[in-house]
């Protein structure tokens, strides 16, 4: 089986940086592209072979949902994996309704990431593996195909959608070490509630979590951002 031939649609060039490394230390897979634009990815695809796109929603020229949709209008034989911050159901639901392999939400777990590829990789395989396919061949296939966005990573106890959007949107306007009194005067919550959500950004890999000793009293607890979290 030939390498799967990979373009990364994302416009934040760290977040898209990222994704081509984790994405390339997948066995059978190639990023043969990096957009950062939609007309840049609908370009790329119209003049070069794909399999599988990496597709962000939120883009600076066109919404995501509208590259997919051009992609299924002129019937590229392309199959569409959206990492996207967006998360509302109307968009969710869309997204399926266009065909899209898996939907996983920022931020995400790169073994979730990667567990896609490798149902993706497994989905191919079966595909090509016979001209004739039988029933039981079918329900594999389907089975590899399958949304996966009922299965995403649920969030753990404590945690919540709603405030961990407020959270993103604290974040991303600052830079270099950021302590829990910065989350606290951007978002209404208790500084026991910032803890914990800085907590589990820096447990899923986007924060990096270092102490400040002071010369009384308890280290001061102090984060740094190591990619995006969000889209700007």
């Amino acid at each position: 089986m030939n390498p799967i031939r990979v373009m990364i649609v994302e416009d934040d060039v760290m977040v898209a940086d990222l994704n081509r490394q984790f994405t390339e230390s997948c066995r059978g897979f190639v990023v043969t592209k990096v957009a950062h634009t939609g007309a840049e990815a609908l370009e790329f695809i119209d003049n070069n072979p794909i399999d599988l796109v990496v597709l962000d929603i939120y883009l600076p020229d066109m919404h995501g949902i509208d590259v997919l949709k051009d992609i299924r209008k002129n019937d590229y034989p392309i199959d569409i994996l959206l990492i996207t911050a967006a998360h509302d159901a109307d968009t969710v639901e869309e997204s399926i309704r266009s065909g899209v392999f898996d939907y996983i939400i920022k931020p995400f777990d790169v073994l979730r990431y990667k567990n896609s590829l490798n149902n993706y990789l497994n989905y191919r395989k079966s595909l090509e593996s016979s001209s004739v396919i039988d029933q039981k061949q079918v329900d594999n296939v389907m089975a590899g195909a399958n949304i996966q966005n009922a299965a995403a990573e649920q969030l753990p106890k404590g945690i919540n959608t709603t405030t961990m959007e407020l959270i993103r949107k604290a974040l991303a306007p600052l830079q270099g070490e950021i302590g829990i009194d910065d989350i606290c005067s951007a978002v209404p919550v208790s500084r026991i509630t910032a803890y914990r959500y800085l907590e589990y950004l820096s447990q899923r890999g986007f924060l990096e979590k270092n102490y400040r000793y002071q010369q009384r009293g308890r280290p001061q607890t102090i984060y740094t951002r190591k990619r995006s979290i969000e889209h700007p």
